[in-house]
């Protein structure tokens, strides 16, 4: 190819020096690699910008999806619970020297699509647990809540061994270490094992 453009440029009719010797088409000649050379490093440029930007392309998505996904665990798991429990009412409501009884009234909501049940509840205090005497209603196992309902429940905690002094409609929890100022945490297990943990003082 080099030696076409030699004669291309003879053709031509290039000037000579007072030598006779020809000398344009050597800058033409000379010049070509160099041509050459600089087109093949503006390729080279070009495709390092074209990685770079690609690069940078994908660390920005890359960085929207780890985003958005840590943004949809946060929302999971602030999301409202399938069983929502909530504290409607807490009193001391006898006293008789040394025997105390605090009403407790509770509420639970089922959030979920399905029913569930609350097979166990018991009190922790100071480390130990104290179970009930008893649910109401004898008859009936477990306290069923359907999809979407809301049902109360009370919970009756009293100081002394006497569970028969109080009506069958309440759980009774009875244990001589419950004081005022104490305080106690309520644990409620439906039949799926997801349980809810209710930290408060009596009174």
């Amino acid at each position: 190819m080099i030696y076409m453009v030699v004669e291309r440029v003879r053709h031509m009719g290039c000037g000579r020096s007072s030598k006779g010797n020809i000398y344009s088409h050597y800058l033409v000649i000379s010049n070509l690699p160099t041509r050459l050379w600089c087109k093949a490093l503006k390729n080279a440029t070009n495709s390092q910008v074209i990685v770079v930007t690609g690069l940078t392309l994908l660390a920005t998505l890359l960085s929207a999806l780890f985003a958005s996904l840590i943004l949809g665990v946060f929302q999971g798991s602030a999301s409202q619970p399938m069983i929502d429990v909530r504290v409607m009412r807490i009193s001391r409501v006898a006293v008789v020297e040394d025997r105390v009884m605090w009403d407790l009234v509770l509420s639970i909501r089922n959030n979920g699509g399905l029913a569930f049940e609350i097979p166990y509840i018991d009190i922790v205090i100071n480390d130990d647990i104290v179970t009930p005497a008893g649910f109401p209603n004898t008859r009936t196992p477990a306290l069923a809540v359907m999809p979407g309902e809301l049902k109360v429940l009370r919970i009756v905690i009293i100081n002394y061994n006497d569970p028969q002094t109080v009506g069958s409609d309440a759980i009774v929890f009875s244990d001589k270490r419950f004081t005022s100022g104490t305080m106690i945490s309520l644990r409620i297990t439906d039949s799926r094992g997801y349980m809810v943990l209710v930290t408060l003082p009596l009174p």
